[in-house]
């Protein structure tokens, strides 16, 4: 019995494709123009579905974001409260004495240095900080290891600055030069660490000792226990239901440094949890001082979310209106099969049917344009790589098959709701007017003119904005 249900079921899905390629071949240009329309509208939405994902793994590959703290400071100034995102390097030292419930204290500051491999001299971006700093972020060792973090003579490099000067990843326990006003000092490899992601906020290509930071400024400033030179202080709190507490005791401390510093008077220490800090960089006020990769703004991630929508959306209308253009053409076989006892249901099915088969193509095209588009798409921001990977990313694929699920239901669901509502008999006695407009397919045309407009607007718009940006007078 259940083979029969099972030969029957595969009988009537066979029947239905063989049907939906039918009306494929008879309405050839129509059905094109659709799926070529629908494709880019996917391929506009996989390509703000991956910005999004970017932007929101934003320093994910951290495991103990969660956990990790910034310490930053408030300013109130001229009737306005300003965000700092420094606070003095003492306060790093007061920290590790009295707030015994902290579990690690690290500052970090970072600077372009200028670093000699034979004749060859180039400039990179240098982190410094507390040997303690790879036991918070997570970064992945290939040669050498994390404990050379504690030797002030040795230094870690990425792997792409190993390869770009050295041709090789292989460099541990080779010699580096780094030169600073004029005098050089040298360091030994200890260590090549993965390069970090786009989207985490670090983006140094060498780090070293913090102590090693003072060969680059002053020395006049360079005292740890000086409240005037400030610096990015990350701490771990593993227990949360100390943050008020601790919070309640940094304030203790904004007195030492409005003293050292009557120019720059802080009023208030804060914790910034670590994973919050991209999403937070582009707050009510600027968040100044930043020493960290600057996360997206809201705006970045938005706007191309909504363009994506609001370019489905025509497309989906489009599709609309083009069915139920065609569906003239199919009335009598929509009577006939009335007549011969098939039910509305089965005919709507039928119509979303052909409504998936089309989305799945236009899905093909779409995923093709948009191994195009998305490159195109990092050329244009410096800080942006949107990758495609439709095995590994499971949520990207869940997105795509809810995408297409969305695509078939919204362009086919009224075509078929419309066209199988019409009586049997008025369509075989061709008593049946089919044609004109109603107020559903006056509004859909509304929809698409204004959509259309928009798009037009907001595209003029972001041009002109760019290109005032590209030729804005610097002085």
């Amino acid at each position: 019995m259940k083979v029969k249900c099972f030969s029957t079921l595969a009988a009537m899905l066979k029947n239905y494709i063989l049907i939906t390629f039918r009306s494929i071949a008879k309405n050839k240009i129509f059905i094109l123009i659709n799926i070529f329309g629908l494709g880019v509208a996917v391929a506009c939405c996989i390509v703000a579905y991956l910005n999004w994902e970017f932007s929101a793994n934003f320093d994910k590959n951290h495991i103990n974001g969660e956990s990790i703290y910034r310490v930053q400071s408030y300013q109130d100034y001229q009737g306005k409260r300003n965000r700092h995102a420094l606070v003095p390097n003492a306060l790093a030292g007061v920290i590790k004495q009295n707030f015994s419930e902290i579990d690690n204290v690290v500052r970090y500051t970072s600077s372009q240095n200028n670093f000699r491999i034979g004749d060859e001299v180039f400039n990179v971006p240098v982190a410094y900080a507390d040997s303690d700093f790879f036991k918070l972020f997570s970064f992945t060792i290939k040669y050498g290891t994390f404990t050379s973090m504690r030797d002030e003579g040795q230094i870690l490099i990425s792997d792409e600055l190993a390869r770009k000067y050295f041709d090789t990843e292989e460099v541990v326990g080779r010699q580096i030069t780094q030169i600073n006003n004029g005098l050089p000092k040298e360091f030994i490899i200890g260590g090549v660490f993965a390069t970090q992601p786009l989207n985490s906020s670090f983006g140094f290509e060498a780090i070293s000792l913090w102590d090693n930071y003072w060969d680059t400024t002053e020395k006049r400033l360079a005292l740890d226990s000086d409240w005037k030179s400030m610096s990015t202080l990350f701490i771990q709190i593993k227990d949360q239901s100390l943050i008020p507490r601790i919070n309640r005791q940094l304030q203790t401390y904004i007195e030492p440094q409005n003293v050292a510093r009557k120019d720059f008077k802080l009023t208030e220490y804060y914790l910034q949890n670590f994973a919050t800090l991209a999403a937070n960089f582009h707050g009510a006020t600027w968040l100044s001082g930043e020493q960290l990769r600057w996360g997206f703004p809201p705006s970045a991630t938005m706007g191309p979310g909504i363009m994506a929508i609001l370019l489905l959306l025509l497309a989906c209308f489009n599709f609309t209106n083009t069915s139920i253009a065609i569906s003239s053409k199919r009335l009598k076989e929509i009577g006939i099969r009335k007549t011969m006892g098939s039910l509305r249901f089965q005919l709507i099915v039928q119509f979303l049917g052909e409504s998936l088969i089309l989305s799945l193509m236009a899905l093909g095209v779409g995923m093709l344009i948009a191994e195009f588009l998305v490159p195109a798409y990092n050329n244009l921001w410096p800080g942006i790589k949107l990758t495609i990977d439709y095995a590994l990313n499971i949520s990207f694929f869940a997105f795509l098959t809810l995408l297409l699920a969305f695509t078939a239901f919204v362009a086919g669901i009224y075509p078929a709701l419309y066209v199988t509502s019409f009586k049997p008999v008025n369509i075989l006695k061709g008593k049946l007017s089919f044609g004109g407009t109603n107020w559903f397919t006056r509004t859909l045309l509304t929809f698409q003119l204004a959509i259309s407009l928009l798009c037009i607007i907001c595209s003029v718009a972001y041009i002109r904005n760019a290109d005032y940006q590209r030729d804005y007078d610097l002085g």
